[in-house]
C-alpha cells in the first residue's frame, strides 16, 4: 500500500536510507556515506508532502519516495536543507529507495508510477533526478535521459548523473 509519510515512518525511512547508501571511500581516501540526515529528509517532505510517500507491506514501511519541485537541469547538493518551495513545473525525485529484503519485487516501479500519476494531477510537466550508484539504467527504462554537459555536485558518488523525463503526461498515458 502506498500512502503519505507520517511522523512514525521516519525510523524506517532512516533504516532504508542507510541500507541503500552504504559508506563509500572517495578517491581522497575519506569514507563517507550518501545517506542524508533525517532532518534533511524531513525538510524535503515538508516542501511537498503530496509528492512524498511510503510503501507498506503488512503495515511495515519497506520503501519510500521523496520528491519536490526544483528547477530542471540542476540538482541540490546531498544533505542540503531546502527551506522554501521553489515553484517550478519540474519535480525532482530526491530519493527513492526500497528495503533490501524487498528488492526485486517491483516496489520501486509502483512508487514511481504512483508519483507519476500524482505529478500529472498536480500539473508538473517534467521530472528530474540524480541517478546514483549506477542506477541510470533503472531510470532509463522509465524514459529518463541523461542530461548532457552537466556535472553533479561532488557530494554525490562518482557514477552519479542528472537525468530528466520530459512530457510526463505522455509517459503516464504510456503506462496505463
Amino acid at each position: 500500500m502506498i500512502r503519505q509519510i507520517i511522523e512514525s515512518d521516519w525510523g524506517c525511512i532512516a533504516e532504508i536510507e542507510k541500507q541503500a547508501y552504504p559508506s563509500i571511500t572517495e578517491s581522497t581516501g575519506v569514507r563517507r556515506t550518501n545517506a542524508e540526515s533525517i532532518d534533511v529528509l524531513r525538510a524535503k517532505n515538508m516542501l511537498s508532502p503530496e509528492t512524498c510517500f511510503v510503501f507498506e507491506v503488512d503495515s511495515i514501511v519497506v520503501g519510500f519516495c521523496l520528491s519536490h519541485p526544483y528547477p530542471a537541469n540542476s540538482a541540490p547538493s546531498l544533505d542540503s536543507k531546502i527551506d522554501e518551495v521553489i515553484q517550478n513545473s519540474n519535480l525532482l525525485i530526491h530519493d527513492m529507495a526500497v528495503k533490501q529484503s524487498h528488492s526485486g519485487q517491483g516496489i520501486a516501479t509502483k512508487l514511481f508510477n504512483h508519483l507519476l500519476s500524482v505529478a500529472v494531477k498536480l500539473n508538473y510537466h517534467s521530472m528530474s533526478l540524480v541517478a546514483v550508484q549506477n542506477a541510470f539504467s533503472f531510470w532509463a527504462k522509465f524514459g529518463f535521459e541523461i542530461v548532457e554537459n552537466f556535472s553533479v555536485d561532488s557530494s554525490y558518488d562518482e557514477t552519479s548523473v542528472l537525468m530528466k523525463l520530459e512530457n510526463i503526461a505522455e509517459e503516464l498515458e504510456y503506462i496505463h
